[in-house]
C-alpha cells in the first residue's frame, strides 16, 4: 500500500491505497478467502473511503463512504467529527459467507446470496441507514444457543427507525419450519 501526506499550517491533503490478496478470517478455509481494495482520499474537510472485495466469482461488495474531517498540517492533526453529517453508499451482493466470516465471524455464521443496498447519511453520532436487504438460498447458525437455520429467504427493507421484514422462511433441518411477514 501507499500514504501520502501533504500541507501546510491548517491545510491537509492526502491520499491512501491499500490492496488487499486473499483475505479472509483466521479459521476460514482458503476457498473463503477475498480480494478487494481500499482507497482513501483526505481533503482538508472530507475522508472518503472507497473499499471494495470480491472473490471474482460469487460474492462482490463495496463501500463509498465520505466523512467529516479536522485536519491540519502542523500540528499533524486527522480527526472525524461525529457531530457533522456524513454520506456513502454500500452494496453487497453474491455469496455473503466469505463477507461475514471476515467482519462478523465467529459463535455466528452466514451463508447464502444477498442483495444489499444501503444509503448511509447523518452523523456518526446519529447514523441514518436506509436500504434492502434479500437473502435467499441462506443458513445462519448460532452456535452459543444452537440455533440453526437451513434454506433461509428474507426480504426486507430498513431506514432510519424500522427494519420491516416482508418475508421470511427457514427450516431447522429436522422438520420444523419457521415462515413471517410484514
Amino acid at each position: 500500500g501507499k500514504v501520502a501526506l501533504s500541507g501546510a499550517g491548517d491545510r491537509l491533503t492526502g491520499a491512501a491505497n491499500v490492496a488487499l490478496s486473499q483475505v479472509r478470517s483466521v479459521d476460514a478455509p482458503r476457498g473463503l478467502a477475498v480480494d478487494g481494495s481500499i482507497n482513501a482520499t483526505l481533503d482538508d474537510a472530507t475522508l472518503r473511503i472507497q473499499a471494495q472485495a470480491n472473490d471474482d466469482v460469487a460474492v462482490r461488495a463495496s463501500v463509498d463512504l465520505t466523512l467529516p474531517v479536522e485536519a491540519s498540517a502542523v500540528p499533524l492533526r486527522l480527526a472525524i467529527v461525529r457531530t457533522r453529517d456524513m454520506s456513502g453508499q454500500v452494496e453487497i451482493h453474491g455469496q455473503i459467507q466469505p463477507i461475514w466470516d471476515l467482519f462478523l465471524g465467529g459463535e455466528r455464521s452466514l451463508a447464502g446470496r444477498v442483495d444489499i443496498n444501503a444509503a448511509i447519511a447523518g452523523t456518526l453520532a446519529a447514523p441514518r441507514i436506509n436500504g434492502r436487504m434479500d437473502v435467499a438460498e441462506g443458513a445462519f447458525r448460532d452456535n452459543a444457543t444452537g440455533v440453526s437455520l437451513n434454506a433461509m429467504t428474507l426480504a426486507g427493507r430498513f431506514d432510519d427507525t424500522t427494519a420491516l421484514i416482508e418475508t421470511f422462511s427457514a427450516n431447522d433441518g429436522a422438520g420444523g419450519t419457521v415462515t413471517g411477514q410484514g
